[in-house]
């Protein structure tokens, strides 16, 4: 007995002490891992919104949107959800007048839109790198000539399909007009939500993105003052007749030395046509009806002056979609 005494109460070397407490710690672990109910739950995944399918928002429960929620989800990933907000009047289009800081609506003055513009990317895309790599050319020139067919011809192929339908639903009413583009291979149309459901579904369409507005890269400071004349900047842009140059009162075209070029060369740009880029510009303007080269004495004539006379979208591409109705 007094032996078995002896071995029970015998102190434990630090070795095994060691040994035990890391065999109770495993013992603890294992019983942790083997109750799933103490396992930290599993991190939640949630779902990117489809801002553009949803059905609270809509106006009116009218086939058109019936159609929209029954897309599959595949084709409600080509429509850019902004053509919705458009349609619904949450945000004026851009060729309506809508710009990047004032185009979101209050909810009690929206109104419904039953059409808007939008561009139609195609999938098809010209194969510049092989033709460049695969041709050879004698000059520049004919390089550049070649990229400009290959994306035209490339256009024109993809494009028949589509324009096919555009034309017979504009012939529908359901398509107010198109414009097709080829440098990138799309199209500019103005119709609805049906409109848009259909082109969704069309294996040949890429994606279909909102008219966006054009947003400034910076701003422009104010322009300082150059002179202590009595004349402010509005009264400054006037016609300036030969010999009545004042560089006082266009300070702005001093500066750049036109002042010289009149007196110095006698050059003053008469038979000069000017023309203008983007926006474009009023025409029926005082200082501008006369001296437009497509007014011949009053009968105003369009063609080969490539100007925009309206805000239409053009089938033939001679004339480009404008900003805004206005």
């Amino acid at each position: 007995m007094k032996s078995f005494r002896f071995q029970l109460f015998r102190p434990i070397s630090p070795l095994r002490t060691g040994v035990l407490v890391v065999l109770f710690l495993f013992s603890g672990l294992c019983a942790l891992l083997w109750r799933p109910a103490l396992w930290p739950a599993p991190p939640t995944v949630l779902a990117a919104p489809i801002l553009q399918d949803d059905p609270k928002n809509e106006p009116l429960d009218t086939s058109a949107w019936q159609a929209w929620r029954g897309l599959p989800e595949e084709y409600k990933r080509k429509v850019d959800p902004r053509l919705l907000a458009e349609l619904r009047g949450e945000i004026i289009p851009a060729h309506l007048g809508g710009d990047a800081d004032s185009s979101t609506v209050p909810p009690a003055e929206r109104k419904v839109l039953q059409k808007t513009r939008f561009l139609v990317y195609l999938r098809q895309t010209a194969d510049l790198q092989t033709m460049l790599r695969e041709s050879v050319f004698a000059s520049a020139l004919q390089q550049r000539e070649a990229v400009f067919s290959t994306l035209a011809a490339t256009a024109q192929q993809s494009q028949a399909g589509l324009r096919a339908e555009l034309a017979t639903q504009q012939q529908a009413g359901d398509v107010i007009g198109y414009q097709s583009f080829h440098i990138v291979n799309a199209i500019a149309v103005e119709g609805g939500l049906a409109t848009l459901v259909d082109l969704a579904r069309r294996y040949d369409v890429e994606r279909i993105v909102a008219n966006y507005p054009v947003v400034p890269l910076w701003t422009e400071p104010a322009a300082p003052e150059h002179s202590a004349n009595a004349h402010n900047n509005e009264q400054s842009v006037v016609a300036a007749a030969p010999g009545d140059f004042d560089p006082q009162l266009n300070w702005n075209l001093a500066l750049v030395g036109a002042n010289r070029v009149w007196n110095e060369l006698g050059v003053r740009g008469e038979g000069a046509v000017v023309a203008g880029f983007d926006t474009g510009v009023y025409f029926q303007h005082p200082s501008l009806i006369n001296s437009y080269r497509g007014n011949n004495n009053g009968s105003l004539n369009h063609n080969y002056n490539w100007f925009e006379p309206d805000s239409k979208l053009y089938v033939n591409g001679d004339l480009g979609p404008s900003v805004s109705n206005a």
